[in-house]
């Protein structure tokens, strides 16, 4: 019985570990969407200034195809670093499932770190609506 305890207690300790890993990654990924949405807007801008730039010849042209190209490699370490974001989110999850399961049998409630994340992310949007 004693074993037992100790291993729900380790079960809760690791479903506080996991719901900081998985609230933080949440709100990394939140914020690297976020900046993927500026990345876009920007470049769509700079697309539009360097394609004015082309049709009334002026010289800026070529300061804006190398803005837009550098925009564009900004985007793609963003985009690298979002995917690595998501892989280490899914990977703790998966390991998480053994604590679940556990916690479950054992008849101990709480809330998913993964429903908090999906309510921190949909007050943030409503947020930005208001």
């Amino acid at each position: 019985q004693e074993l037992a305890d100790m291993r729900i207690e380790v079960h809760k300790e690791h479903l506080e570990y996991f719901r900081m890993l998985y609230l933080t990654l949440g709100n990394l990924i939140y914020k690297k969407e976020k900046k993927l949405e500026e990345l876009d807007r920007n470049i769509r801008t700079t697309h539009i200034q360097l394609e004015f730039c082309i049709e009334t010849f002026d010289p800026n042209a070529k300061k804006f195809s190398e803005t837009k190209k550098e925009l564009y490699a900004l985007r793609q370490s963003v985009e690298e670093e979002l995917a690595m974001l998501r892989e280490k989110q899914a990977k703790a999850l998966e390991e998480f499932k053994d604590t679940e399961e556990a916690l479950d049998a054992a008849g101990i409630e709480f809330h998913h770190p993964v429903d908090e994340n999906n309510e921190e992310v949909l007050t943030r949007r409503s947020k930005m609506v208001e």
